[in-house]
């Protein structure tokens, strides 16, 4: 329990400036990759949410929130690691890496168990072929059911003319 109480206190550990030879080039390289690789691992989960929120047909969506979590939380690590050459917070360092862990392999089992669906869901290549397939069946049939139209108008105009021609016989033989 005092291991939770002492999360935040630092004063037994030094900045990781003062661990080993940090030279400046070599310390900023590691602080400004670390938050741009927080900033990327910020900015990919808020966009795979929004997708999901906007688009509620989106396949897994618990697979989807697992990733961003699991994503955010390798983001937020980076970050701390980027934090640690000011303010030294192993433990809490610590505590978030097996949070991490944790998110990453329930990531891991939720994917594996997702596969079978996830490969059994047809390709967008191969829906849009059945969708094209179906299109031109429609397309064929609507050309045919306009053939067919027209040939009945031609056969109603032709019993048309010949009721016309009785009607005038018969008038004509009264």
């Amino acid at each position: 329990m005092d291991f939770f109480w002492r999360l935040f206190d630092t004063h037994d550990f030094p900045a990781r400036w003062g661990c080993g030879n940090w030279t400046p080039a070599l310390g900023w390289l590691h602080i400004i990759s670390d938050c741009l690789i927080f900033v990327a691992y910020t900015a990919i989960p808020v966009s795979l949410l929004f997708v999901m929120v906007r688009r509620r047909d989106f396949p897994f969506p618990v697979l989807i929130a697992l990733f961003s979590a699991f994503i955010l939380f390798c983001g937020i690590g980076h970050l701390l690691e980027a934090i640690i050459f000011y303010e030294p917070v192993y433990r809490f360092a610590g505590v978030w890496k097996a949070g991490t862990a944790t998110v990453s392999l329930a990531t891991a089992a939720v994917l594996i168990r997702a596969m079978p669906s996830a490969m059994s869901l047809p390709s967008i290549q191969r829906a849009n072929e059945k969708l094209t397939k179906s299109l031109k069946r429609e397309q064929e049939l609507t050309e045919q059911l306009g053939k067919t139209r027209d040939e009945m108008e031609a056969h109603t105009s032709r019993l048309a003319s010949r009721s016309r021609k009785m009607t005038d016989a018969a008038i004509a033989a009264r």
